[in-house]
């Protein structure tokens, strides 16, 4: 689990790195929340490829050779939590409740709480379905 976590939390810098400076780089105040999911979606798949490369050989250690079974489930279980971490913060992002925050700030904050609903998503998904010792 303790693994699990430090590649979950090299993964969310990964996944805020690519956010903030696309944000920087091609967001105005008028397109913030347009552009968020696309952003969003870049930074997340920057990181699952991470996700998988260091859950696969740190993680779980998987065994060698599983990859073309693994790797199917491994973008189901992907998919769901995608799907999970970039609708919430875009839904976070376009409600943004908190006019006192910045745009960006409010963006850096609605992503790390999906970050951590999608974590436990990912962990139970990747732990039973992906790096199962047994394949059924």
């Amino acid at each position: 689990m303790l693994r699990f976590g430090v590649v979950g939390f090299m993964n969310t810098v990964v996944d805020l790195i690519v956010l903030n400076v696309l944000l920087y780089l091609l967001a105005g105040p008028e397109t913030h929340a347009r552009l968020f999911p696309f952003f969003a979606t870049a930074g997340f798949i920057v990181a699952t490829l991470n996700s998988y490369l260091w859950n696969r050989a740190w993680t779980f250690r998987a065994e060698r050779g599983k990859a073309a079974a693994e790797l199917p489930r491994f973008y189901g279980v992907t998919i769901v939590s995608f799907l999970v971490n970039v609708g919430l913060s875009s839904l976070l992002v376009w409600l943004h409740p908190f006019p006192e925050l910045s745009q960006t700030l409010w963006a850096n904050v609605a992503k790390l709480a999906a970050v951590a609903v999608s974590l436990s998503l990912n962990f139970i998904g990747y732990h039973k379905l992906v790096f199962r010792e047994k394949v059924d």
